[in-house]
């Protein structure tokens, strides 16, 4: 039993090293890696609400409206206040700075991920 939890234990530790790497690498375009997951979301939907990324990245809305308000500013999104006129529902897409920064990213990630699989062929 004890195998067990050293092996969840092993796969948690080696995933938050993965994360914080990841992290690491996106902080270089001004993200963090939650935040590039959210621009990736929110770049494959038209629009994209709050609580629809809040529910798939399992986050709590409160962190999803802060980064989404830091994307803004970033210039990486663009808020879209419903045809109410309600603030509480908003809609969020991409803009086209945010798309080049995202395909920045991913062709510069890509390269990395070669380079280090390639270390092990």
């Amino acid at each position: 039993m004890t195998t067990g939890c050293n092996d969840a234990r092993s796969w948690y530790l080696e995933n938050i090293k993965i994360m914080n790497k990841m992290n690491n690498f996106t902080n270089n375009y001004g993200l963090g890696f939650m935040q590039y997951c959210m621009l990736e979301m929110i770049s494959k939907s038209t629009f994209e609400t709050p609580s629809h990324l809040s529910e798939e990245l399992q986050m709590a809305n409160t962190s999803i409206s802060r980064a989404i308000k830091k994307m803004n500013s970033k210039g990486l999104i663009e808020r879209l206040v419903s045809e109410f006129d309600d603030t509480r529902r908003i809609k969020i897409t991409i803009t086209k700075h945010g798309e080049q920064v995202l395909q920045k990213i991913d062709k510069d990630l890509n390269e990395e991920f070669l380079k280090y699989f390639n270390e092990f062929v």
